[in-house]
């Protein structure tokens, strides 16, 4: 089982800094939660039940994989520096075949900015329902249901 941190590597390294398809902390955060959702809509006869475990929290600017978060914090809204993947984990995503299902997340969603998909995400089931009657510009820390995340994209794709 790969964990967040390879799939957000994986991500940083496909960006291209100083275009469109650049990658920051905000961007990265909602690929995340894009990913984990397509992934989780998918039939599969084998593999993985989810493509990572770490949560997914419903903070006030969408989803938030905390932990990255926490790893890319000094970037601030500022592009992430590829010097800071670990190229094992890119080793990794395609032992596991992972790469083409990630480059297709990156396709559909990796000319977004992260305010763009911010805006997405907070008009979506999963992050709206699991804050409730919570402002947007409220703080929160709840933990997304896998299972909201499934039943919306299971919907949505």
């Amino acid at each position: 089982m790969l964990g967040a941190n390879e799939i957000a590597d994986y991500f940083i390294n496909l960006s291209s800094p100083g275009t469109k398809r650049n990658i920051t902390n905000l961007k990265l955060q909602k690929l995340l939660y894009y990913a984990q959702g397509m992934y989780l809509s998918q039939p599969r006869e084998q593999g993985f039940d989810v493509l990572f475990e770490d949560t997914i929290r419903a903070w006030k600017h969408g989803p938030v994989v905390p932990g990255i978060y926490r790893r890319f914090s000094k970037y601030v809204f500022n592009e992430i520096d590829k010097k800071e993947i670990n190229h094992g984990s890119i080793r990794a995503i395609e032992e596991n075949k992972l790469d083409v299902f990630l480059d297709k997340v990156w396709t559909k969603y990796g000319a977004y900015n992260g305010k763009q998909l911010e805006r997405m995400s907070h008009m979506e089931e999963p992050w709206k329902n699991t804050r409730g009657n919570l402002p947007s510009y409220v703080s929160s820390n709840a933990e997304i249901p896998i299972h909201l995340i499934k039943e919306y994209f299971s919907k949505k794709e």
